[in-house]
């Protein structure tokens, strides 16, 4: 794999969720040196001032490290790109190493963890604690269907002990040991909104003059350039159809029903988190609309941006803002409300491929360079690289 697409594929391929900016320098290993050795990381700064060359994303080192093992000592080395034979086969082999370790991630983290399995709370929550009457049970329907289906066919398959996901990635026997890992030292609910997500990573950074209110530190970021519109299209959907039900605070105070749902997916479907302070609390509309649009940006968006390499779109496929609820077409102000946002979803097509004929985004057009198009709405049957479902339906 070039170099440049290596780099692409970390801003603009099925795995987006891991890049992270440097903040300490020099780099330090955060394992226990009592079991995986000297945290010093071997990569210097001058390894890095030779291979900055320009403001585009390139892989500049890559650090292997093995752990002391049967009387060995810990091994480290940095591999870096190479014109000689030798040198530069080893740095394949090292990008090689990058890529089945992130693969790993990407299946039990990002897919598994982050959209699957944390989802599960909401799903049962809403059917316990919501009347199918209920306006809010009304909107997010349509979002969390056939996951629960998905999940218990995937714990037969897929994330059984000596099933697919042991037999198929690095981790192998220990794959659910390291899913649940990531979620008692990873997962929060505010992070899994797309902005504050991109903040904690050092993505970007809150600027009230930049579009969607943050700026980028890698301008260039496909996935984050779309979701960002994405995002702000979702949360303008729900903010109209909260409003409508939830005028002022006392509405959402005094909703038992609505105070129950939130009370059970934080202490008894996230027990494990229950007292962690950065749960929302649940006051206000504004609260409800951003607990509301992070739940329906994980349950339709970020798997879609994860996974639709292997996704093959049924004829039926059922995608986001495609076709109204008939209980939202029978009140005109939220018939209204999904009009215009089928029409925005239909607007960010148009900004999708006018951004993928820009010459000066390198990593969405090109020769040689997949476009963009994860995160486009709708679809045609078959695999097509874009569509983004209402669920998590694979």
């Amino acid at each position: 794999m070039r170099d440049v697409e290596f780099s692409r594929q970390t801003l603009a391929g099925m795995n987006p969720y891991s890049i992270q900016l440097v903040t300490e320098w020099p780099l330090k290993s955060k394992l226990d040196p009592n079991v995986y050795g000297p945290a010093e990381s071997a990569i210097t700064t001058e390894i890095v001032e030779q291979e900055i060359k320009d403001s585009t994303l390139m892989p500049l080192a890559i650090e292997l490290t093995r752990p002391a093992i049967k009387g060995k000592p810990q091994w480290k080395e940095v591999f870096r790109p190479s014109w000689n034979a030798t040198g530069e086969w080893l740095w394949k082999i090292a990008k090689a190493h990058v890529l089945a370790h992130d693969s790993g991630y990407h299946q039990l983290v990002s897919h598994w963890l982050r959209t699957h399995c944390c989802t599960e709370p909401y799903i049962i929550a809403s059917n316990r604690q919501l009347s199918a009457l209920h306006p809010i049970y009304r909107l997010l329907h349509p979002y969390l269907r056939y996951t629960m289906e998905i999940n218990a066919l995937a714990r037969e398959a897929l994330i059984n002990g000596n099933g697919i996901i042991e037999n198929s990635f690095s981790p192998r026997k220990i794959s659910m040991e390291l899913c649940s890992a990531a979620y008692d030292l990873q997962w929060q609910f505010d992070h899994q909104a797309l902005p504050a997500d991109l903040i904690s990573r050092g993505m970007a950074v809150e600027d009230p003059n930049a579009p969607h209110g943050l700026k980028l530190t890698i301008e260039d970021f496909p996935f984050a350039n779309d979701g960002l519109v994405l995002w702000d299209i979702i949360k303008k959907w729900v903010a109209d159809y909260v409003k409508h039900y939830y005028p002022e605070p006392k509405t959402v105070q005094s909703d038992q029903e609505l105070q129950s749902w939130w009370t059970e997916i934080r202490t008894v479907g996230h027990g494990d988190k229950k007292d962690e302070p950065w749960w929302p609390v649940l006051n206000t509309p504004d609260d409800l609309i951003g607990i509301l649009t992070t739940i329906i940006w994980t349950q339709a968006t970020t798997v879609m941006a994860i996974l639709d390499v292997l996704s093959n779109h049924s004829p039926d496929e059922e995608y986001i803002g495609d076709v109204i609820e008939p209980v939202w077409a029978e009140d005109p102000i939220i018939k209204a409300a999904f009009e215009e946002f089928s029409g925005r979803l239909k607007e960010l097509e148009g900004i999708i491929d006018g951004r993928n004929a820009d010459t000066n985004l390198k990593d969405r057009t090109g020769a040689g360079v997949v476009p963009y198009r994860l995160l486009k709405p709708f679809s045609k049957s078959g695999v097509t690289g874009q569509g983004v479902p209402n669920s998590i339906s694979i």
